[in-house]
């Protein structure tokens, strides 16, 4: 399951709200994923993405305002404005880290993305700079993962 940490809550009017708002975000990220992975394309993420903004107007994404921050709004705003934007993997993982804020977290998931879009692998020149163990162990538990699909 796709978790995503919950700070500056008060724009929410009560724990309902906040509890369908994250849910919500998870499961089009997971929808989108899907729509992905089954061939629709960016269109298919796209459609997921809107019924997501109409849900939660607060999670518009275009045009792009916002800070990266923690704040799941926030992620999400950056998350979707970037992945939409870009037209490669490199491209929409590097603009979406280099907004700063909660890097960490945005790329994470503007990298699932962007790999179910173009493809998983990452530049050559961005592997040769990780640990020859990581980067072992890394493909050995994709491989396993893989074969669980």
């Amino acid at each position: 399951m796709i978790l995503l940490r919950l700070n500056n809550l008060s724009s929410f009017s009560s724990d309902r709200d906040i509890a369908g708002c994250f849910g919500d975000t998870s499961l089009c990220l997971v929808r989108m994923i899907h729509a992905l992975l089954v061939g629709g394309g960016r269109d298919a993420a796209r459609a997921v993405a809107n019924d997501l903004v109409a849900a939660h107007p607060s999670f518009r994404f275009a045009p792009f305002h916002s800070p990266s921050t923690a704040y799941i709004v926030d992620t999400m705003q950056t998350v979707l404005h970037f992945y939409f934007v870009t037209n490669s993997f490199e491209e929409c993982v590097v603009e979406t880290v280099n907004q700063s804020g909660d890097a960490d977290t945005t790329g994470a998931l503007a990298a699932m993305l962007a790999g179910a879009t173009y493809g998983s692998s990452l530049p050559s020149r961005w592997l040769t700079r990780l640990d020859s163990g990581v980067v072992a162990e890394v493909r050995r538990q994709s491989t396993r993962l893989a074969s669980l699909a």
